[in-house]
């Protein structure tokens, strides 16, 4: 790590870095001793990414997008709330709770993964009470087990397997929901007892479970004969084949006679993937001695290979075996599974049922050999981290290129899983109430949330139970984030404590400026003063806009006949209405930028409708004077007055025509960087990354104008082509503002004090960094700083030093 990483140290306070450890931070003054951390460096051609972990060396890479074989850990919101509102509920005298949320996206996608992940918690929950139970000890008695507590509450089943209720209702004397119940049960035992090493999350990771063998004994022959050979107690031998057993079985190379769940392909399309029984595996695979040369290697596992090492060679190294003698261990020991019936022979199928191909004389373990049993504790690499539940052969770690040795770990009492499933927790079991919900099925809830049933027991809301829902008494209110007024917060906490109870209203704040300035000031909040509702109805841009819509709204009718005209307009005119509405507000704004595939050399000729709208004047003013006629109150009258409504209707064509000269100019400054970058390129050959980037900008905003760009993923936030869509946009027609992204401003870095770089954080998270080594990248509060270059300022003096680039999550900037 010495060797690989340079010392520095941080400010526990505000993050100030500080080349040497001491007490206090010379840059806030605080006192308290500095943290130790290390600041990774990075080769010349990767700058600010790792290339290997430091802890066991494994390599980045994979895909087309580079990936780092370590990540920053950041807790992400949804999980923060999740955990929040399983203790409030659990916790609560009667348990309700509603957690509230600015929008309906954020209230929509919280309480599909509370839901999501607390009913598959409870699941393993479950499963963890069968294996203590006694009577579970194989895959079958567990889903019996499970299939037995679910038959007893229905309410429990509806929560936890609503792919089941789903597919059959339940009937008094029917067989289909209850073969379905116990076909769903046994995949999700076989998919958790196949879970990757890599998981973190699993009964076995958590070390609650441990599988073992039949038939796997340490007084079998073969195994007294190696451990004798290597040295090895014959337990802990037994141990090391296991773990062999392991290695493939968490391949997902695993045979369920009943279903042939790892052993069959299935499709997207197929009955157990569209009803959600299995998640996506990648298809069967089996495992050989060694590969043929027509195997498919993607379906076909090998223990030996003539190219290199494998998994299995490395651990028989680690077992204490001599490189010249780890084939004929490995010959051996694959024909003494085969033979004791732990791996079998099978086929795997295809869809359609037929044999796949280039994957014949493959073996699975059989999933009827397996024995589970409750476990407490872990062992877990010091290197690499990974868990296992046994105690390998020379407490080696058997992971792939990994030198770390195990080390036991008791259950830790403050570990957040095993505290819900010993703590006897409610299941949390929320639902969305947003506006997005049909008014039927919401009344439902409603009914559900304020009963005795604890079918529903949290509702993940927005405004639209901020007032006037009477939703019974509640105990406790929890906010995703810190409302954006006074009044909304108020609101609120207001639902909870109310017909003389008390109660808990607890804020989520988020990382961002407005949650933390909230949070470091929250008397601002809780004594801010709160304003009635109010809009300016004079506003002259918003009425515009209406008279706008009106007008257009005014043309289709006359069209077809309607109007406000005592007679409609004869055949002649309607036609002549709907020419002139197709020529000049066509479906897609390319016509008015270009004639065919060529731009136009001259603007677009909007007369016809002008010509049109002059005609029918008096008929659109009606329109526009029958819309704001509704309710406008005479305080703001003016605002709407005929003359005024008549001025915006005459106004209307050469609206359009600014609109069109906008986008006119936006075209013809996309095309000259586009004639301009070209002319680099032929000069210089390529160009550099900014300006391919500029190009690329610039030939989809060309390609957008002119309606030929489909891929729904290159949008900017609306149908950039469409007609009225862009209008709306550009503030001709009234539309939703829809967020399409983050601006970073590029702004001159904020210095503290002469020698320290600060970034434009709030205060008591900033980060400030005083000596470091170009291209190292460094991890701290969440963010990814790398070392480039930066000018350095001490009060009139400027010297040029390496820059920095802030990188986060989907963005980064490069500050100078």
């Amino acid at each position: 790590l010495e060797r690989r990483a340079a010392p520095i140290h941080l400010c526990r306070h505000c993050g100030a870095a500080h080349s040497e450890s001491g007490d206090g931070c010379l840059d806030c003054g605080a006192p308290g001793r500095r943290v130790r951390l290390h600041a990774v460096r990075q080769k010349e051609d990767r700058p600010g990414v790792l290339t290997s972990c430091l802890s066991c060396n494994a390599l980045g890479g994979g895909g087309g997008r580079y990936r780092e074989p370590a990540r920053p850990v950041r807790a992400s919101n949804a999980a923060d709330v999740h955990v929040l509102a399983q203790d409030m509920v659990h916790h609560s005298e009667r348990p309700r709770l509603l957690v509230f949320c600015d929008n309906r996206q954020d209230a929509a996608f919280q309480a599909g993964w509370m839901k999501d992940h607390a009913r598959r918690f409870r699941l393993r929950s479950l499963m963890a009470d069968g294996l203590n139970h006694g009577a579970c000890r194989s895959i079958g008695d567990l889903t019996r087990f499970l299939d037995t507590e679910l038959e007893k509450d229905e309410s429990l089943s509806r929560a936890l397997i609503p792919e089941v209720w789903q597919v059959g209702r339940l009937e008094a004397a029917g067989r289909h929901h209850r073969n379905e119940r116990l076909k769903f049960l046994r995949m999700q035992v076989l998919q958790e007892v196949t879970e990757s090493a890599r998981q973190p999350l699993g009964l076995e990771p958590w070390g609650r479970m441990k599988v073992d063998y039949v038939g796997l004994d340490a007084s079998l022959p073969w195994i007294q004969d190696y451990a004798n050979r290597l040295g090895l107690p014959p337990e802990s031998m037994r141990e090391g084949v296991a773990g062999a057993l392991d290695y493939v079985r968490r391949q997902k190379v695993l045979f369920d006679a009943e279903y042939l769940t790892f052993t069959k392909n299935r499709m997207d399309g197929d009955l157990e993937m569209q009803q959600g029984y299995l998640r996506r595996f990648g298809g069967p695979k089996g495992v050989k001695l060694k590969r043929g040369a027509s195997d498919d290697s993607g379906r076909v596992l090998q223990w030996l290979s003539d190219s290199g090492q494998t998994t299995m060679k490395q651990m028989a190294a680690k077992w204490g075996v001599e490189p010249e003698q780890a084939e004929e261990l490995l010959r051996s020991l694959f024909a003494m599974l085969v033979a004791q019936e732990l791996l079998v022979s099978v086929r795997l199928k295809g869809a359609k049922g037929g044999n796949l191909p280039n994957a014949s004389g493959v073996y699975q373990v059989d999933g009827d050999r397996i024995e589970l049993s409750p476990h407490h504790g872990v062992y877990r690499c010091r290197s690499c981290r990974a868990r296992t539940v046994r105690r390998m052969p020379h407490e080696r770690c058997m992971a792939w290129r990994c030198t770390g040795a195990l080390e036991w770990l008791p259950e830790d009492p403050d570990d957040y899983d095993l505290h819900l499933l010993d703590g006897g927790y409610s299941m949390l079991r929320p639902e969305e109430h947003t506006a997005m919900v049909p008014h039927d099925e919401r009344e439902r809830l409603e009914n559900l949330f304020k009963g005795p049933s604890d079918a529903v027991n949290c509702f993940v809301c927005t405004a639209t139970l901020e007032l006037g829902v009477d939703i019974g008494a509640l105990d406790a209110v929890l906010m995703r984030n810190v409302p954006p007024l006074p009044a909304n917060y108020w609101q609120r906490a207001g639902r909870a404590g109310r017909r003389h109870r008390m109660a808990v209203d607890l804020t989520y704040c988020r990382p961002v400026s407005h949650d933390r300035a909230y949070f470091a000031q929250p008397e601002k909040l809780l004594a801010g003063r709160i304003d009635p509702p109010a809009f300016n109805l004079s506003n002259d841009v918003m009425v515009r806009k209406h008279v706008n819509a009106s007008v257009l709204t005014g043309l289709q009718r006359l069209s077809r006949g309607g109007g406000k005209e005592p007679s409609g307009p004869s055949m002649a005119e309607r036609e002549q209405i709907q020419t002139a509405l197709e020529r000049c507000l066509p479906r897609q704004v390319s016509s008015w930028l270009f004639d065919g595939d060529s731009v136009r050399a001259s603007p677009f000729n909007f007369g016809p409708l002008a010509e049109i709208i002059r005609r029918h004047r008096r008929a659109l003013l009606a329109e526009a004077d029958a819309a704001f006629a509704q309710g406008w109150p005479e305080a703001d009258a003016a605002a709407v007055a005929p003359e005024v409504l008549g001025q915006y209707i005459d106004d209307f064509t050469e609206g359009l025509r600014d609109v069109a000269r906008s986008l006119r100019r936006r075209l013809d400054w996309a095309r000259e960087q586009i004639e301009r970058l070209n002319t680099i390129r032929r000069e210089r050959a390529a160009l550099d990354r900014e300006d391919d980037a500029l190009f690329w900008r610039c030939d989809q905003l060309v390609k957008r104008l002119k309606g030929s760009l489909r891929n729904r993923r290159d949008a900017q936030g609306h149908q950039d082509a469409n007609t009225f869509n862009v209008l709306a946009a550009q503030g001709f027609l009234p539309g939703y503002g829809l967020e399409t992204g983050s601006v970073l401003a590029m702004a001159e870095v904020p210095f503290w004090h002469s020698g320290a770089l600060a970034f434009n954080l709030p205060r008591p998270s900033g980060i400030a960094l005083r000596e470091y080594v170009p291209g190292n990248l460094i991890y701290a509060n969440g963010h990814r700083f790398v070392a480039r270059r930066f000018l350095r300022s001490a009060g009139e003096d400027r010297e040029e030093m390496p820059a920095f680039e802030v990188s986060t999550e989907h963005q980064a900037v490069r500050q100078c």
